[in-house]
């Protein structure tokens, strides 16, 4: 029952100085200034943020117990096994089995493990959602060229009348010790890029009026930045480590809401078959090490 599920077009658009874009997503595009050609006629489209709350909902109405707070580490046993999760808090979160799926800071867990080498980036990627004032229910996903700004902007309108703007570029790559000293509250916008992307945005959408002093109004513009987990492959790590009852599953760079379905499966099915019905071997999170 995800509300916010659907089909819609996706193109490409390109700055233009005179009207050349078919008829293609006028709603949102400014028809004097970008030149657009269908890339798909139908995407799929979920919003990530009802998408995540529905799946834990489920999983909580099946019994799953959803604890917040901070892994400093693993409970291992004389016998080598490792049989607990221990939080800052002092409290062990006992299981059968342990599965890491901890995003960028997933780089810590090549201290945990002998000979294990994690070797991600995360990349710090500031976006916004832009409240529309007219309906925008009928534009397309838009994946727009590299400007002047260093924007290659992709904005996805939602059913809700917002749209999500990314592809600020500039996005600063933070390695193993950056990460560690950040709490994900703590990964802000890069304002320089937001100002830049704001700019690209005017240019390309008929959406002119918005800036950055409106910032503090969420209705009209929410300003936002994620860490994305980006292996030296570009791959993500999923798996389970040799010998142990540990499993790996990060590294998705911006495919998470894509890939997460998946890979919550597919660990599944390894979990409790120890087989799965998807060659994992491109993944292995041993590969590295």
């Amino acid at each position: 029952n995800i509300q916010s599920f659907r089909y819609l077009k996706t193109v490409s658009v390109a700055k233009s100085r005179r009207s050349n874009n078919n008829g293609e997503g006028n709603s949102l595009l400014d028809p004097e200034a970008t030149k657009v050609s269908l890339m798909d006629p139908s995407t799929a489209q979920v919003t990530p943020l009802e998408l995540v709350r529905k799946m834990l909902e489920k999983a909580q109405s099946l019994g799953v117990t959803v604890k917040k707070g901070k892994v400093v580490g693993l409970q291992r046993e004389e016998n080598g096994k490792y049989s607990a999760v221990k939080m800052e808090n002092g409290e062990k979160v006992k299981g059968d089995v342990i599965v890491l799926a901890m995003g960028a800071w997933g780089v810590e867990t090549e201290d945990w493990f002998d000979s294990f080498r994690v070797p991600m980036v995360g990349i710090a990627s500031s976006s916004m959602i832009v409240k529309a004032t007219a309906s925008i229910t009928d534009a397309p996903a838009c994946f727009c060229s590299e400007d002047s700004n260093g924007c290659h902007l992709e904005m996805y309108p939602r059913p809700d009348n917002t749209v999500y703007v990314c592809g600020f570029g500039g996005s600063p790559h933070l390695k193993k010790e950056e990460v560690l000293k950040l709490n994900p509250d703590e990964i802000k916008p890069n304002q320089n890029r937001v100002l830049k992307a704001i700019d690209s945005f005017r240019h390309l959408s008929k959406l002119k009026s918005i800036s950055v002093s409106e910032s503090s109004n969420e209705a009209d513009l929410t300003l936002q930045c994620c860490l994305r987990p980006c292996t030296s492959d570009s791959l993500p790590m999923i798996g389970k480590l040799p010998g142990v009852d540990i499993y790996i599953a990060h590294g998705h760079n911006c495919w998470g809401i894509l890939w997460g379905p998946i890979t919550g499966k597919v660990m599944s099915e390894l979990i409790l078959d120890g087989t799965t019905s998807l060659d994992l071997k491109s993944f292995d999170p041993m590969r590295f090490s």
